[in-house]
């Protein structure tokens, strides 16, 4: 099998879903299905990946040597789960942290010389992640349906002297504010959809970035072609080395009704991860409500506060997130009000 076969296999397996199993089950068993996955990929395939990545750390791998780093991310991710169900979620993350923030592939730091162990900086399976990086304004849609006229300070991250009011979501925990945004407002209406009672109605507003957006980027990937090793080596290495967060960060809920959710486990504990690197600002992902729901077109984001406050909203967030008032939606013509707000001023919160 050829690597860009396997990355498309990958891809047509995302988001998740449960058949009856555990969220652990179904995990371990995808687990499983991918290292037999990665034994199948051509031993030169995977020796000319190793190459074009160009990283001195990753050219000189072998198959044998992937996959057995992929089993021990794998095993620890079951491991954080196991122990986050036996209640301890502050020693999930302390294994999460530090599975992401250990070296992988260099030898132990103590019996190598420092100017040698400084050649393994980066070798952290948290600098695998892909990362999008948006410097230009870009168009962000938050969408919310409410009985009431909205303000747009009602369309910012929950205040934070209103925290009772944030429940659990995929990527933050009860009571810790998170701006979520779309890259559609099709994709937003696709996480909130559900039937209007009297007289709701759902209203939208636009928000752009007016810093550079640092993302961890867990966006289902378009088709792979045949060329991938030669046109973007790294993008393909980056996808095998982080496709066990994928698996247990983008499957669908079974049980949305319920109060816990496990599929929420590791997402969680990534995004307070992330809340810790200076460097990030947040996660780009793939929709997990329809599998057509695929591309850049179709993306969640999610922007954790950084500056607490006894009330109001995050400073950074007021101003590094310029936001238009916001206006009624027309479901049955969607693009319509996309196109209105793309027209629309954006401001600063007072």
């Amino acid at each position: 099998m050829r690597v860009f076969e396997a990355l498309n296999q990958m891809r047509n397996q995302l988001p998740l879903e449960r058949t009856g199993s555990s969220y652990i089950e179904t995990l371990q068993y995808e687990f499983s299905e991918y290292i037999s996955l990665l034994n199948d990929i051509d031993e030169v395939d995977f020796n000319a990946l190793f190459r074009n990545e160009g990283s001195p750390i990753i050219i000189d791998l072998t198959k044998r040597k992937f996959i057995s780093f992929i089993k021990k991310v794998q095993q620890t991710i079951s491991s954080i789960i196991s122990i986050y169900y036996e209640g301890y979620p502050d020693e999930a993350y302390k294994l999460l942290e530090n599975l992401l923030m250990r070296n992988k592939f260099a030898p132990s730091r103590s019996s190598v010389r420092c100017a040698y162990a400084n050649n393994y900086l980066n070798d952290q399976l948290g600098n695998f992640f892909l990362l999008e990086w948006r410097e230009e304004l870009i168009n962000l849609y938050r969408m919310r349906i409410s009985k009431e006229t909205l303000s747009k300070e009602k369309m910012f991250h929950v205040p934070f002297n209103m925290r009772e009011k944030v429940s659990s979501a995929r990527f933050s925990i009860p009571g810790f504010p998170c701006l979520y945004l779309g890259t559609s407002l099709e994709v937003c209406w696709n996480e909130i959809k559900r039937s209007l009672e009297s007289e709701e109605q759902v209203f939208a507003c636009r928000v752009e970035n007016h810093k550079l957006l640092s993302l961890i980027n867990l966006v289902i990937p378009d088709e792979c072609l045949e060329t991938i090793i030669e046109t973007d080596a790294h993008f393909a290495f980056s996808f095998l080395s982080t496709y066990p967060f994928y698996l247990s960060c983008l499957m669908k809920v079974a049980h949305p009704d319920e109060p816990f959710k496990p599929e929420y486990i590791i997402s969680q504990l990534l995004l307070q991860y992330i809340k810790k690197q200076d460097m990030l600002d947040g996660i780009i992902y793939s929709s997990t409500k329809d599998h057509a729901l695929v591309g850049v077109t179709y993306c969640n984001i999610v922007i954790p506060a950084r500056e607490m406050a006894a009330e109001g909203y995050c400073r950074k967030a007021k101003t590094y997130y310029h936001i238009t008032e916001p206006i009624l939606i027309d479901l049955e013509n969607i693009n319509e009000g996309e196109e209105n707000l793309n027209i629309s001023l954006t401001t600063r919160l007072v």
